[in-house]
């Protein structure tokens, strides 16, 4: 943990709305911090107006980005929508949904302005007073001229520069001369089909901030998109399941009421007796309504639940091909067999 000195030297966020909230700050590390409901996001906020993982806010290089991540809600910077990448200063306020914040980023307050006859960051202003009218003004006395230097100081200090430029001539030379030589050529191959090696490279620095910073929000976001297609599959599974019951269930109670009615009939017509009375047809009442009845509506909330759950599976299905196949065609790979 950073000590409180270096903490707030950092820019940070606070907490401007919700009032529960109101005054909370975070503070902004050189890393990618996602705000959400997600009990994963670095910013973890319980309002049910923001979205799971909402945006990112991150920092690299003296420099704070936002960017909305595709949120219900959307994210505004002063009032305008978040569009893509956009850089945050000191005093601009943010809203993720009902959250709202406002950006700091603390001046350095360890320097001070040199004063008269004071160097570095330890110097301080004087101020002098006037003298009293009347009094005459000093006298001038002439500047001492500095010590003459010996010649033997002189003479070392003269050879040492005629060192360095002869150095620095050479270095320059040398990197004119790399310069100017063309970068080796490869010779393509025998059977002269494309190839996908490159040769030698050369850099001094490299910077691939901006780089992991886009894997990181596509991971995200595909991570999500995965995230959300299974638990949708999860429901249509327990859609089917649940109907694929109610049908057997209350089939299987209406078909016994239909045979109940056709085999008391054919008793009471095989026994003789000519004032038979012709039983119910749906079988005994519960709660006045015939038991066959409620099987047969049970069975068909069951072919309903059934139907949505295939249908609710199919499309979640098709959606995640056509997800991959957008995925690959944009990196020009092949589409997962299936």
């Amino acid at each position: 943990m950073s000590p409180p000195s270096q903490q707030q030297a950092l820019p940070r966020l606070v907490v401007d709305n919700p009032g529960r909230l109101r005054g909370q700050v975070f503070v902004l590390a050189d890393q990618p911090m996602l705000v959400g409901r997600d009990s994963a996001c670095q910013i973890h906020v319980g309002e049910p107006g923001v979205s799971r993982r909402h945006a990112v806010v991150w920092r690299s290089g003296g420099h704070t980005t936002v960017e909305d991540l595709a949120s219900t809600n959307g994210t505004r910077l002063n009032g305008h929508p978040v569009l893509g990448q956009q850089e945050v200063h000191t005093g601009d306020v943010l809203d993720f949904g009902p959250f709202e914040v406002h950006y700091e980023e603390p001046r350095d307050s360890g320097a001070t302005v040199p004063g008269v006859g004071a160097t570095g960051p330890t110097a301080s202003f004087r101020t002098v007073a006037p003298p009293p009218p009347g009094t005459p003004p000093p006298p001038w006395e002439p500047s001492r001229p500095p010590p003459q230097q010996s010649a033997q100081q002189s003479a070392q200090r003269a050879a040492a520069a005629q060192q360095a430029a002869q150095q620095a001539a050479a270095q320059r030379a040398a990197a004119g001369q790399r310069a100017a030589q063309p970068p080796p050529r490869e010779q393509p191959p025998p059977g002269g089909g494309p190839r996908f090696d490159v040769g030698r490279q050369e850099a001094e620095n490299l910077n691939n901030v901006a780089r992991d910073q886009y894997n990181y929000v596509m991971q995200e976001r595909r991570d999500g998109f995965f995230r959300e297609i299974a638990a949708t599959r999860t429901r249509a599974r327990h859609l089917i399941l649940t109907g694929f019951l109610a049908f057997v269930v209350g089939g299987g109670v209406y078909g016994w009421a239909l045979v109940s009615f056709i085999v008391r009939t054919n008793n009471a017509a095989q026994s003789g007796n000519p004032d038979f009375t012709v039983p119910d047809l749906l079988g005994p009442k519960v709660g006045g309504v015939p038991v066959g009845a409620i099987g047969f509506a049970v069975a068909a909330i069951g072919v309903v639940l059934l139907v949505v759950g295939i249908v609710l599976h199919i499309v979640t299905t098709s959606r995640r091909r056509r997800f991959e196949e957008d995925e690959s065609r944009r990196l020009s790979m092949p589409p997962p067999p299936r």
